[in-house]
């Protein structure tokens, strides 16, 4: 059967601002990646298309070349109109294709993109390699969807939810993505996110088994690979592709640590000329674990901090402490590995003075690189809750990203709130003191590129 798997066309400012494009990047979609390779396996011919990197026309234009089977598109909350507009044309010129939505925004809000979407035949949620290989099957065979977990699709004018497919456990199972269906050597992360390129991702577990509140990824469990498998796709990326820097892109790289440091013997065991970056909690990493990291070619940690003041950490549930992120920092520091941090800001109950408190603790801390959002309300946040101590702004799909306001908590105003990220990035970024230490760690002229293209980002960003 012949399948084209996509990323729908976005823009770099529509993924997030006008502002923040200036230094932002992208790597390639490994969630398609994987199950590409996994029908590959089944020896279905299979296309994949990143709207990252192509154009509209572009995407179309290799459709209605290819002409498939079967179409699925990976979509989030920032680009669904453009979905619904894009799958409405390509039903209009190919009445007889099968579309399906998968990726996170559909798994949160299921029958309702249906709903909004009357084009696209059928959803699939939560993890897809085994759903999607039995819906292909069932199509090329003509048999029903009845029974197949995981989706919900159209039978007549009613919409049918399967049940709920249990996770994949077995990890090391699964064959590496399909990379060589994308030119993946043309990808570049955003400007603080890599030191050598070529540079591309990988995932070495799935799941999170933390509660934070605000997190799709949420009590998901976590299900890890064996550190000799990471690295024989490791060796592959090397070998295969030219591959110089890799980010491993776990929720928490760091949570079961003994597998950390085993996976970094086997790196520097195998030799590979590669350096790279790695997420992990505050909670979670030892002065032992991150010298074995940095030994084996860390240079960067990413944590999510979320906010330095534990009255709003706790209602999060984030489950860490304010004194944790500086112990974490303090590691990174003395080590000589770099950090960046995220800070969301409209937390249920924060008030604008525990704002700008975070604000004034986050450049005690002084991680290398710090990021701002706003605290999103999405599907299955416990809406009642927040509506007690809140107002939600929007009901639109497409504007429930990180970088829009979707709630504002009755302990400040809206236009307190939409101030907070920008105010946060200039008095971060623009210290004297961060200016001049960035200057000295300046090695290149791709460093100096990359320098300018953020201090453009932050000056751009307006207050309300």
């Amino acid at each position: 059967m012949k399948v084209f798997l996509a990323l729908p066309p976005h823009s770099l400012e529509e993924r997030y601002n006008k502002s923040l494009a200036k230094a932002a990047g992208t790597l390639p979609p490994l969630g398609i990646l994987y199950l590409a390779a996994v029908l590959k396996q089944h020896g279905h011919e299979v296309q994949v298309c990143d709207g990252s990197m192509q154009d509209y026309a572009t995407m179309i234009d290799r459709i209605r070349t290819f002409r498939p089977d079967f179409i699925g598109f990976s979509t989030m909350a920032f680009i669904w109109r453009q979905t619904k507009q894009m799958i409405q044309n390509i039903k209009r010129e190919l009445p007889h294709v099968t579309i399906a939505l998968g990726g996170n925004h559909a798994t949160i809000y299921k029958k309702r993109c249906l709903t909004e979407c009357p084009e696209a035949d059928l959803i699939m949620f939560g993890e897809c390699e085994q759903t999607l290989t039995e819906v292909v099957h069932a199509l090329e065979k003509k048999k029903s969807l009845a029974g197949i977990k995981g989706i919900i699709y159209r039978k007549g004018k009613q919409l049918v939810q399967n049940e709920d497919r249990p996770l994949i456990t077995d990890l090391d199972s699964l064959p590496f993505p399909a990379r060589d269906l994308l030119p993946i050597k043309d990808y570049t992360p955003a400007m603080e996110q890599y030191r050598r390129k070529p540079v591309t991702n990988v995932m070495t577990s799935r799941g999170c088994p933390f509660q934070c509140t605000f997190c799709t990824s949420r009590n998901t469990g976590m299900r890890l690979r064996s550190p000799a498998n990471v690295v024989l796709e490791l060796k592959e990326l090397v070998d295969n592709y030219g591959i110089r820097e890799v980010a491993f892109w776990d929720d928490t790289f760091t949570l079961n640590q003994a597998r950390v440091r085993e996976l970094c013997r086997l790196i520097k065991e195998a030799k590979l000329d590669i350096v790279w970056s790695a997420h992990s909690r505050v909670n979670t990493l030892t002065v032992e674990t991150a010298q074995a990291m940095k030994e084996a070619g860390c240079w960067k940690i990413f944590f999510g901090v979320e906010s330095l003041v534990q009255k709003n950490l706790d209602t999060i549930k984030k489950g860490i402490t304010v004194q944790q992120a500086f112990d974490a920092i303090k590691i990174t520091n003395e080590l000589g590995i770099e950090s960046e941090c995220s800070f969301m800001f409209g937390i249920p109950g924060e008030t604008y003075e525990e704002a700008l408190q975070t604000i004034s603790l986050i450049k005690k801390l002084n991680p290398t690189y710090a990021k701002f959002f706003q605290h999103t309300f999405f599907e299955g946040q416990e809406r009642a809750e927040l509506e007690k101590v809140g107002t939600l702004i929007t009901e639109d799909l497409e504007n429930v990203t990180g970088n829009t306001v979707t709630f504002v908590p009755h302990s400040m105003t809206r236009e307190q709130l939409e101030g907070l990220v920008p105010t946060a990035y200039r008095q971060f970024y623009l210290r004297p003191k961060y200016v001049f230490n960035y200057v000295k760690r300046m090695r290149s002229v791709e460093d100096v590129k990359r320098a300018m293209n953020g201090f453009r980002a932050v000056i751009s960003m307006k207050s309300p």
